[in-house]
């Protein structure tokens, strides 16, 4: 069945990519490569759509809905209007109550990881103007 050879090319793909990760310096920008197909060939989508997936409930059908409506990225999914969602994707208020609330999650996710990247950047940073000042 199509769906568990896509499930399977998606895992392998994800153990390959932690791998060369994992094998030494060399290989992780590979790794990195690979990574970056996971969600493609997990959701059978094309690239634009590809981060919609991620969103759960939001398999490749809906992304494209979503995407060819001007739902682009995550965060629009997450801003926009529950009334809307429904029309675009044509589901009920259930569905698109727990999709934009997992896209939500995943916004306030990534915001998080980039707050605590900012506080290591300013933890360097200040370790360098304490060396700098002695």
């Amino acid at each position: 069945d199509i769906q568990n050879l896509m499930q399977n090319a998606a895992s392998h793909g994800h153990r390959v990519s932690r791998f060369c990760e994992e094998l030494s310096d060399e290989f992780w920008h590979l790794g990195a490569l690979l990574r970056s197909f996971i969600p493609r060939i997990y959701g059978g989508v094309r690239r634009e759509v590809a981060d919609l997936t991620l969103i759960p409930y939001l398999g490749g059908r809906r992304a494209r809905r979503a995407y060819d409506a001007g739902l682009k990225s995550i965060r629009d999914v997450a801003s926009c209007p529950l009334s809307k969602l429904r029309g675009i994707l044509r589901i009920g208020s259930m569905i698109a109550t727990r999709i934009k609330v997992a896209a939500q999650a995943l916004v306030i996710q990534e915001a998080q990881s980039m707050a605590d990247e900012i506080d290591e950047l300013n933890m360097i940073v200040d370790k360098d103007d304490a060396r700098a000042a002695v």
